[in-house]
């Protein structure tokens, strides 16, 4: 004899919209995260290009940009041949969200998971 059950969820767009929430607040944590972790790195003369970078969230694609907005903030990210005596290197966002990026997939998978809780 087989025994057989269906188990029906009335509850998942209310799991979808939690998981949905908690991966666009973690999201933005991480970005802000990545911002000041890459201005230990930016170039520092008068402190502008530091000052210049921002985290704009965009919750409804679960994403954020980080971005540095001076004339002359592409040319330090990308010129590898500018020397930095003060401080900084170049690509310095790039790299810091590279080197952390374990530890960003595990935070916003530990929200996720404590928002399913």
């Amino acid at each position: 004899m087989k025994v057989t059950t269906r188990i029906k969820t009335d509850n998942t767009r209310a799991i979808s919209a939690a998981m949905r929430q908690a991966a666009a607040r973690a999201v933005l944590e991480v970005a802000e995260d990545a911002l000041t972790e890459a201005n230990d790195r930016v170039p520092l003369d008068e402190g502008d290009l530091a000052r210049s970078g921002e985290v704009t969230a965009f919750p409804e694609k679960s994403a954020a940009s980080i971005t540095y907005d001076t004339p002359y903030a592409i040319k330090q990210h990308e010129d590898v041949t500018l020397k930095h005596p003060r401080q900084g290197e170049d690509h310095w966002l790039e790299r810091t969200v590279e080197e952390n990026a374990p530890r960003y997939f595990q935070w916003i998978a530990d929200r996720i998971r404590k928002a399913l809780s």
